[in-house]
């Protein structure tokens, strides 16, 4: 009987106690909510989503920051973001993403990634995100090879560099290693620069080296 009552007040102990863990949590997730986040106006720039190319214009004329020199094309209209830059910079919390000009409430992070990713793949972002927050630079480069369409691949440079160090090749929904002769297209796409190819299993990104091995003249791949 002893054994049986002190077995009964040992679980009742560790139910209050996971009760009471319980209640702080709660709480503490309540004032997180309540807090205000506040930002500096001068560090958040405002951007309009272009619908018809998933980029996002930046009205801002004067490039200042890593921002418009590590990201974006000038254009007419102001800075051009891609997909991928336009939603690392709005998880950065420095841009805001209207629907339109005109707009006073900005697009929430999971309605971007909800027009943004499906143009890009999620394992494209996952590779640039992973590269930019590394400090290096990438940028997209379009390849003109039409059979290449599920292939994305980023021009990427050390920090402080000037030119291109490396490329990384993307495959969309790549779930086996490319076969050779695509990994050969690709490398007569993007020409001499040492080649990489990244792969991304479960949220992990791996990078596979090929500066070392031994192709055929890619230019006789038809």
């Amino acid at each position: 009987v002893t054994m049986a009552v002190t077995e009964e007040r040992k679980q009742w102990y560790q139910r209050r106690v996971r009760g009471e863990s319980t209640r702080i949590a709660r709480q503490i997730h309540s004032e997180l909510l309540r807090e205000v986040t506040t930002n500096r106006e001068k560090h958040i720039f405002r951007g309009v989503l272009d619908m018809e190319t998933r980029t996002v214009v930046c009205s801002r004329r004067k490039a200042k920051g890593s921002t418009f020199h590590n990201m974006g094309v000038q254009s007419s209209e102001g800075f051009r973001f891609l997909p991928e830059e336009a939603l690392l910079q709005c998880e950065y919390g420095v841009l805001e993403v209207f629907l339109e000009d005109t707009s006073h409430v900005p697009m929430c992070l999971q309605d971007l990634y909800h027009v943004m990713i499906p143009c890009i793949s999620l394992e494209f972002y996952q590779v640039y995100c992973h590269l930019v927050r590394l400090g290096y630079s990438a940028r997209r480069l379009e390849l003109s090879d039409q059979k290449l369409s599920d292939t994305r691949v980023l021009s990427v440079k050390r920090p402080l560099s000037s030119d291109t160090d490396f490329h990384v090749a993307v495959l969309r929904n790549q779930r086996t290693f490319p076969s050779l002769k695509k990994i050969l297209k690709i490398v007569k796409s993007v020409g001499k620069t040492c080649l990489k190819i990244a792969k991304v299993t479960d949220g992990k990104v791996d990078f596979y080296s090929l500066a070392v091995v031994d192709f055929p003249d890619a230019s006789e791949i038809v």
